[in-house]
C-alpha cells in the first residue's frame, strides 16, 4: 500500500512538473507561432508525459493540465488530439474560456471553420471581452464569406484595443470583399497608420483587395 502511495506520489509529481514547463514555453495558439528551439523543448515535455501516461501510474489530471497539454500537441501539429484533450477538460469545466477558444483554433487548422465559431462563441458567452476569441471568430467568418458578421467581430475587437492593427485590417478585407471602396480604404489607413510596414505588405498580395487594387486611393495608400 505504502508502494502505490509512493508510485501515485511520485508521478503526480512528475506530471505536475512537465505541466508547469509547459505553460512557461508554450505560447498561445493565438499567436499561432514558436520558435524551433521552443517547438524541441515542447516535443521532449510531450513525449515525456506521454512516456508518463504510458506507464499506468495512477495520475490525476485537472482541466488546466489536460489545457495545457493541448497547447503542446497543437504546436505539434496534432490537432485531433489537442482537440480531444480540450474536449476533456471542458467536461471537467465546461465554462473554461481558454478551452474552447483553443479547441477553436484547433478546429479552424483543420479547416471546420463552422465548429470553430461554435467554439468561440462558447468562450465569448463565459468571457465576454476575451479579444483574441473575438478576433479570430472575425477571422473564421470571414473566411466562411459570412463577412457582416465578420465586420461586426472585429469591431468588437477595435472597441476593446483600438490600437489593434489586425482588426482594422480585417475589417478593411471585409469591406473589400463587399467592393466597398470607401470603408475598405478607411479602416487600411487606420491599420496602416498603426502599422504601416506589416500592413501595406500584406495588402499588396492579399487577393481580398483585388476588386480595388486599380483604384488610384488604394496604390496611394499602399505606395
Amino acid at each position: 500500500m505504502h508502494s502505490l502511495k509512493s508510485l501515485f506520489v511520485d508521478a503526480q509529481n512528475e506530471k505536475d512538473k512537465i505541466i508547469q514547463e509547459l505553460s512557461l514555453i508554450t505560447p498561445s495558439p493565438f499567436r499561432d507561432l514558436a520558435s524551433p528551439e521552443t517547438q524541441e523543448k515542447i516535443h521532449a515535455l510531450t513525449q515525456q508525459l506521454e512516456r508518463l501516461k504510458s506507464t499506468n501510474a495512477p495520475i490525476a489530471f485537472t482541466a488546466y493540465d489536460y489545457v495545457e497539454q493541448g497547447k503542446a500537441l497543437y504546436f505539434e501539429g496534432r490537432y485531433e488530439e489537442a482537440i480531444t484533450t480540450y474536449d476533456r477538460a471542458i467536461q471537467m469545466q465546461p465554462n473554461h474560456a481558454i478551452a474552447w477558444f483553443s479547441r477553436g483554433v484547433a478546429l479552424a487548422k483543420l479547416h471546420q471553420f463552422e465548429e470553430a465559431v461554435q467554439s468561440y462563441d462558447q468562450a465569448i458567452q463565459t468571457k465576454p471581452d476575451f479579444l483574441e476569441a473575438w478576433f479570430s471568430r472575425g477571422s473564421v467568418l470571414a473566411r466562411l464569406q459570412h463577412l457582416e458578421t465578420a465586420i461586426e467581430s472585429y469591431e468588437k475587437v477595435t472597441q476593446m484595443k483600438p490600437d489593434f492593427y489586425l482588426a482594422w485590417f480585417g475589417i478593411a478585407r471585409c469591406y473589400a470583399l463587399q467592393n466597398n471602396l470607401e470603408l475598405a480604404l478607411g479602416n487600411l489607413e487606420k491599420a496602416i497608420e498603426l502599422n504601416a510596414d506589416k500592413c501595406k505588405d500584406a495588402a499588396k498580395t492579399d487577393s481580398a483587395f483585388d476588386s480595388i487594387r486599380e483604384t488610384d486611393q488604394f496604390k496611394h495608400l499602399i505606395n
